[in-house]
């Protein structure tokens, strides 16, 4: 792997090494301890000289969530609900997502508003049109707050004196 990584981005091994150990959850000193550096002070140096590593290190991160973490989190979530003893809220919850992940987003409130329309816009009369503006502008208006002016007080200096 840490040789791929070298290879791919022309990175020398230690840098690939020291990326690969950070995107598998070691702290940066700790990550480059295990990647051959002598002083774990040398990871943030390296990616200070070296601006691209962040970039790969990102790539490789995204890479892992791919193939590691996304069947692990998608079997956590189908055994949540499958499990008839889990709490219902958090079935619910998983349900939700895993509905909204699979492209089965719920309508919106705008959505669902234009869905009780028999007609397009471009299909209506005109007396339909003024009609449907006219619900538009009074449910408008009755959202609308009345708004109260400040007094002003006096000045207490008067500029032209």
């Amino acid at each position: 792997m840490t040789t791929e990584i070298a290879d791919y981005l022309g990175t020398p091994d230690m840098q690939a090494a020291l990326v690969r150990h950070i995107a598998a959850g070691h702290d940066p000193a700790g990550a480059a301890t295990l990647a051959g550096y002598s002083f774990p002070e040398d990871a943030a140096a390296v990616f200070r000289r070296d601006p691209r590593l962040a970039l790969i290190l990102h790539q490789e991160m995204h890479r892992r969530i791919a193939t590691e973490g996304a069947p692990l989190a998608l079997g956590v979530v189908l055994g949540v609900l499958k499990d008839d003893t889990a709490d219902p809220r958090l079935r619910v919850v998983c349900a939700r997502d895993m509905l909204d992940r699979a492209g089965h987003i719920a309508p919106k409130a705008v959505e669902s508003a234009m869905a009780d329309r028999a007609k397009d816009p471009h299909e209506m009369t005109t007396d339909e049109l003024r009609e449907f503006v006219d619900k538009g502008e009074e449910e408008l208006a009755n959202r609308a707050k009345p708004v109260r002016a400040a007094r002003a007080s006096k000045p207490t200096v008067d500029i032209f004196d």
